[in-house]
């Protein structure tokens, strides 16, 4: 996610031609039951939150904006549109790791939205025994849990890891033979909006003092763009002291959809968060994976 760690050096061969045309990916290979069973308790407990904190001193910090963070209570969590939030578990290499994620309204009704960093790296390549967890709570998981049969980035992620395009997808299988739209339902996404609103940061913190045991949220609203020298366009900055295990999680825009996901925080800005504009390559790049 975020905030508090140096970005770990990522080098190492690509994994996988393009499948689409505005997206990057590849078929998992690995059933629900292999990744269900993978994923024990104690796997689960020990996974590290996956969190990016982008290099440099990332300037500005003068904003007065203030934020709320709260924990989501059970109705809301439970009752769409909050239940499309969910906590995600991968693993790169020989680490197992923690994001966040929302099911998303989806041709194929199976799509999650996710950070680009959630599901590829070059150190790695894509993400192996990728879970999504609706509603998840503690122990309780209360829609089933959803593994990724697809996953996908977008090429300028997937080529150079450029934070203007940290965008993730995966799709994922059913759960007894209903799709995850079908069981939760799916946020809508707005794409080239407004940057200067209010928005609802969501996700599963795993940092700090969270235990990502529990959905949190975070009122804020538009504090100023990267100034880290991301390509345009640049990414959207909060203010939000916003842990790891946050990545990928949904940042719902005054209208309601999704408007961003949260990317990286820089080790300087200790209460601010960044997420990409979800511009005309994330609106290809959704487009071609929400339809596959």
């Amino acid at each position: 996610m975020a905030l508090a760690l140096l970005l770990a050096a990522l080098a190492g061969p690509a994994a996988a031609a393009p499948t689409l045309p505005g997206a990057v990916g590849k078929a998992t290979g690995q059933s629900r039951g292999q990744v269900l069973a993978y994923w024990t308790a104690a796997r689960k407990a020990a996974a590290k939150p996956r969190e990016l904190a982008k290099p440099g001193t990332g300037g500005g910090g003068t904003t007065s904006t203030s934020y709320t963070i709260t924990k989501v209570g059970a109705t809301e969590r439970t009752t769409y549109p909050g239940r499309t939030n969910g906590k995600v578990y991968m693993t790169f290499g020989a680490s197992n790791y923690v994001c966040s994620g929302t099911a998303v309204a989806s041709t194929n009704q199976s799509t999650v939205l996710t950070a680009g960093h959630c599901v590829w790296d070059k150190a790695s390549g894509y993400a192996t025994n990728f879970l999504f967890v609706p509603a998840k709570s503690g122990l309780s998981e209360p829609y089933g849990a959803f593994a990724a049969t697809n996953l996908y980035t977008t090429t300028a992620w997937h080529d150079s890891e450029d934070f203007s395009f940290d965008n993730g997808a995966a799709k994922v299988g059913t759960v007894g033979g209903v799709t995850l739209t079908g069981t939760v339902g799916g946020r809508s996404v707005s794409f080239s909006g407004a940057r200067d609103q209010t928005y609802t940061l969501y996700g599963y913190p795993a940092a700090g003092k969270y235990s990502g045991q529990d959905l949190y949220k975070c009122a804020t609203r538009y504090a100023g763009d990267d100034p880290g020298g991301a390509s345009d366009p640049k990414p959207i900055g909060v203010r939000c002291k916003w842990p790891g295990g946050s990545s990928g999680g949904a940042w719902i825009g005054a209208d309601g959809n999704i408007a961003s996901v949260t990317s990286f925080g820089y080790s300087t800005l200790q209460d601010w968060v960044f997420g990409p504009y979800l511009g005309a390559v994330a609106q290809a790049f959704y487009t071609d994976v929400q339809d596959n």
